[in-house]
């Protein structure tokens, strides 16, 4: 039988600020399953204005939108779709990106072996740019490493409304729990995703570790979790964080 990971534990939707990039509140447990909405942010001053109607002299961006584009958004309007009072618009198209964001979720699944095919290869695609930076990049062997590492028990498989388009495993070893094939596809990548999944795996108490590449991006999201540099080379920067 297959023992549960930290990331199989109870927990319920996330919830992202999306004015601040990946930072999330940290949720509360509910039931596994929950299928994890990303929640719309605390209203701003600006906000506030725009439900009191109170119009604001400096937006111009009422024109941005387009009448097909104001339907559904629960705005006001004169009957015939278009909004009464342009400051509406003007909000709309200030919350537009917020909406966009707000309609992603996440979860995670158990991992297959026929998933190593695809995974192998999001694998290249995401750490290429930073292996070719270092020289490293060796399409052959960045394949050939994760095959031979490659265990399904210990990997779960990210989905992002509804689609395949990450992994990460968590790998438990006498002196911590690693953090390792941590993958997202590029489109679901600064959407809040990879935040969410590290709350829901850190929850369990423990030592946690990872390595991630000399200069990848990706320092900066683990950083924010609280993982601190421990040891590094050329090539890897080793991470830690006690829970």
């Amino acid at each position: 039988m297959r023992e549960p990971l930290p990331c199989d534990l109870e927990h319920e939707p996330a919830r992202i600020d999306p004015r601040g990039g990946d930072d999330e509140i940290a949720p509360e447990p509910v039931p596994v399953g929950i299928r994890h909405r990303i929640e719309d942010a605390p209203r701003s001053e600006r906000d506030r204005r725009d439900e009191n109607h109170e119009a604001d002299p400096a937006d111009h961006r009422a024109q941005l939108v387009s009448p097909q584009a104001r339907i559904g958004f629960g705005i006001r309007h004169d009957g015939h779709g278009i909004p009464s009072r342009s400051h509406d618009v003007a909000r709309l198209a200030r919350r537009a990106r917020i909406v966009r964001v707000a309609c992603v979720s996440w979860t995670l699944r158990p991992c297959r072996i026929e998933d190593a095919d695809w995974i192998v290869e999001l694998r290249a695609t995401v750490l290429r740019d930073d292996l070719e930076r270092l020289g490293r990049f060796d399409p052959v062997r960045v394949r050939e490493r994760f095959r031979a590492a490659f265990d399904p028990a210990s990997t779960r498989v990210v989905v992002v409304d509804g689609r395949d388009a990450g992994s990460i495993a968590v790998r438990v070893a006498e002196d911590a729990t690693w953090i390792e094939h941590f993958y997202l596809d590029a489109a679901v990548q600064g959407r809040g995703v990879g935040s969410g999944i590290l709350d829901v795996v850190l929850r369990a108490p423990g030592t946690y570790r990872l390595n991630v590449l000399q200069g990848s991006p990706a320092r900066r999201l683990y950083e924010r979790h609280g993982f601190e540099p421990y040891e590094e080379d050329e090539i890897d920067v080793y991470m830690t964080r006690l829970v």
